[in-house]
Formats: structure tokens, C-alpha cells, sequence
């Protein structure tokens, strides 16, 4: 069975929150701030929710009920404040698996 991690997102200025795909590896907590892959290009965000694993089936009802469109972007990073803030990238953390 396949299964899907997503999560919830908030971009700043937006009144909407906008649902995401999560490497099944990454668990995120509501309040987190995230980059997230967008028809705009990268851009930061705060997680609504905790990151929620789900089968296909529950998955795309999800989709359905969100009016999200498929296939779902990925988070791809956490936010990490500087002078600003960059993109830590999953790819880049050390997964104890």
C-alpha cells in the first residue's frame, strides 16, 4: 500500500492554507516555518498542522475536499532564520534510517 506524508501550509500573506506533499522521513510540527516548492517557485511558509501520514485512498479525498491540485508540490526544507531566512534542504539531513 502507498502512502503519503502532507501537511497543511499558511504562506504569510495568503488567507488560505495550501496542502503539500513531506518525504515520508521528515516529521513537522504545526508552527514550523517551511519552504515549499510552488507554482511561484520556492516559497516560505508556516505549518497549519503537524505533518500527517495517509494512505492513497484518504490521501485523495483530501486532495478532493482541500481543492488542491495534483499532483501535490513538496515541502522541500525547513526555514532557517539568518539576516533573513534560507532553505535547509531534506536532502541535506541526516535521516537515522
Amino acid at each position: 500500500m502507498k502512502y503519503y506524508n502532507l501537511v497543511f501550509i499558511n504562506h504569510s500573506d495568503k488567507e488560505k492554507n495550501y496542502l503539500f506533499q513531506v518525504p515520508l522521513a521528515i516529521r513537522l510540527k504545526a508552527g514550523e516555518k517551511v519552504f515549499a516548492d510552488t507554482t511561484q517557485g520556492e516559497v516560505m511558509g508556516d505549518c497549519v498542522t503537524d505533518s500527517f501520514i495517509v494512505d492513497k485512498y484518504t490521501a485523495e479525498q483530501i486532495i478532493v475536499g482541500a481543492g488542491a491540485y495534483k499532483p501535490l508540490k513538496y515541502v522541500i526544507g525547513w526555514a532557517e532564520k539568518q539576516d533573513g531566512y534560507k532553505c535547509i534542504d531534506f536532502r541535506l539531513v541526516d535521516v537515522p534510517f
